[in-house]
C-alpha cells in the first residue's frame, strides 16, 4: 500500500490515467444498473442505444451514429426481453423517425428524443408527451 501511494505521488500521468479509468468504469456500471432497473421496455431499449452511442464515441470517435445489434435475439436476451418485443420497440422507434433499422444495423437520427425516452420524459409513442 505504501509503495503504491509513493508510485502515485511520483508519477502524475499514471495517477491521471488511473483516475480516468476508474471514472470510465463507474460510468459503465451506472449504465448497466440503469438498464437492469428500467421497467419500461421503450426506455430500456433507448437507454441501451444511448449507452452504445456513448461507448462508440469514446472508443472510435465516430461521426456516424450506427449501432450493430446483431444478433437481435442475443441483445434482447441481454435486456431480459423476447426478440419480438425488441423488434416491436425498434419498429416503433422507426415509425417515430428516431432510428432506421435494417437487419440489426441501427442508424440513429434523433438522439435528443432517444435520450428523452430513456429518461422517461417522452411518451409520444403512447400519444401523450410530457413537456419539460
Amino acid at each position: 500500500h505504501r509503495q503504491f501511494r509513493q508510485l502515485m505521488d511520483e508519477d502524475d500521468q499514471l495517477y491521471r490515467n488511473l483516475i480516468k479509468l476508474l471514472a470510465h468504469q463507474i460510468e459503465e456500471e451506472r449504465e448497466k444498473r440503469c438498464l437492469s432497473q428500467c421497467v419500461n421496455v421503450r426506455a430500456k431499449v433507448a437507454t441501451l442505444l444511448i449507452s452504445l452511442i456513448n461507448r462508440n464515441k469514446r472508443s472510435a470517435s465516430l461521426e456516424s451514429l450506427q449501432i450493430d445489434l446483431r444478433p437481435i435475439s442475443l441483445t434482447a436476451q441481454e435486456l431480459g426481453m423476447a426478440r419480438e418485443t425488441m423488434s416491436r420497440t425498434l419498429s416503433k422507434f422507426e415509425q417515430l423517425e428516431i432510428i432506421s433499422c435494417q437487419r440489426g444495423l441501427i442508424d440513429i437520427h434523433d438522439t435528443v428524443r432517444l435520450q428523452l425516452i430513456a429518461d422517461g420524459l417522452d411518451c409520444r409513442c403512447c400519444q401523450k408527451r410530457i413537456l419539460i
